[in-house]
């Protein structure tokens, strides 16, 4: 029998959208790891994905990765 591993763990590459959603943004536009969110009329974001997690690369908010 082969390994299985956890969804998690398969999928640190990709992206987690949900991570940003859970946080109270709303995604506004994603391609490939960069993602600019925004959260209520004010606050803007942009962030990038990586060793899975999100990092703010600029924005008029405050990010807060939820892990």
């Amino acid at each position: 029998m082969g390994n299985i591993l956890l969804d998690q763990e398969t999928r640190t590459d990709e992206p987690n959208l949900e991570l940003v959603r859970r946080a109270g943004w709303t995604v506004g536009e994603a391609h490939g790891q960069y993602c600019v969110a925004w959260r209520g009329r004010s606050e803007e974001v942009v962030l990038v994905w990586q060793k899975g997690t999100w990092e703010q690369l600029t924005g008029s908010g405050q990010w807060q990765d939820v892990e």
